[in-house]
């Protein structure tokens, strides 16, 4: 009678000692899942923000260029007009004047002899006399007017301030693209080269991780408004002056072309576009004095067409030294077969 009750007992330890084990189980498995849904969720929300970051300073990085390129034009453009248009006309003028002014008047200067203190004047005649005299009289005086004019114009147009502002921008566009490119260096080294799963891991088992990646999160978002800020600053100092209109619009259009009206296009090629678009304005020979006509989206099929002969002549290069390799290789392995028919054939039967 009491054996049964003592298997009956075992059973259940058993079964209690099942129960439990199958309850563990089950909370290690829910421990489990819950720990690989925080992982993925942090690997996603990592993901998001380094493609987010990328995107934005690559925006950025367009935009910032392309105002170095349009403000480097507007340099050339004022520098040009400020020295031919105003300094050099009035200074040329002023010095003719002056000159001519010496010769139609007389010159009466006084001469001490140091002894007994008098004073003597010895009288110079004017170079040009009587009807000359008039003349001359008559073109300083034209001159005088025309200098005049000169100067109203120039201080109208202010070519001299506006050349200042737009190489005060360059420079401190300058500034903010270097500033940038050594945060983008800096933020693909230390985020993009992390495996965002694993950093994930690391986030999710070690609390203090999490606030270490975003305190890096924060800094990289407040020097991004740091830089659109400075941007806005000098955009705004230059607004009394801005970048010629024909300029501007084939960058617009350059914009346009590039993006196919989508706004999405690879950053490096769309620096590497202004910069060509740059070239096109400053090795126009009459620039800048007068605007080139340029259709961008000609040109910009044009440079397409270019860098795709380019790519294919390379192309065409590799296949060629891999086909060469080849058959160095293949006649070295016929050889060396050759070679190896020829020893056998000496081996005794």
């Amino acid at each position: 009678l009491t054996r049964p009750s003592a298997f009956n007992n075992m059973n259940m330890a058993d079964a209690s000692m099942t129960d439990a084990n199958s309850s563990s189980i089950a909370a290690d498995e829910k421990s489990r899942a819950k720990r690989i849904k925080k992982i993925d969720k942090e690997e996603r929300r990592l993901i998001d923000m380094r493609k987010n970051t990328e995107d934005e300073y690559s925006r950025l990085t367009n935009r910032f260029e392309r105002a170095l390129m349009e403000h480097k034009l507007a340099v050339e453009y004022f520098e040009f007009r400020s020295f031919w248009f105003d300094f050099l006309p009035v200074t040329i003028i002023g010095s003719f004047v002056t000159v001519i002014g010496f010769f139609i008047s007389g010159n009466t200067p006084e001469v001490n002899d140091g002894i007994n203190q008098g004073q003597t004047s010895i009288e110079f005649d004017p170079v040009l006399t009587d009807q000359s005299k008039q003349i001359w009289s008559i073109v300083v005086g034209i001159l005088g007017v025309v200098s005049t004019l000169i100067n109203s114009i120039g201080k109208r147009t202010n070519y001299q301030s506006q050349y200042d502002m737009h190489r005060a921008a360059v420079k401190a566009l300058e500034k903010i693209l270097l500033t940038v490119e050594f945060e983008w260096d800096w933020f693909k080294r230390t985020c993009q080269s992390e495996d965002p799963f694993e950093t994930a891991k690391k986030v999710v088992d070690n609390p203090e991780q999490k606030a270490e990646h975003g305190h890096r999160d924060v800094m990289l978002s407040a020097d991004l408004k740091s830089h659109q800020a400075s941007f806005k600053a000098m955009q705004d100092a230059c607004c009394e002056s801005p970048v010629p209109t024909r300029v501007i619009q084939a960058f617009t259009i350059l914009d346009q072309v590039a993006s196919g009206g989508t706004g999405n296009v690879v950053q490096t090629d769309l620096i590497l576009y202004y910069h060509k678009l740059w070239k096109e304005y400053s090795t126009y020979q009459l620039w800048p004095l007068m605007s080139p006509s340029i259709d961008v989206r000609e040109t910009y099929k044009k440079w397409q067409y270019d860098s795709q002969d380019r790519s294919g002549d390379s192309k065409k290069e590799a296949e060629t030294s891999s086909r060469d390799n080849a058959v160095n290789g293949n006649s070295t392995s016929g050889g060396s077969l050759d070679v190896f028919s020829e020893k056998t054939q000496l081996l005794p039967k």
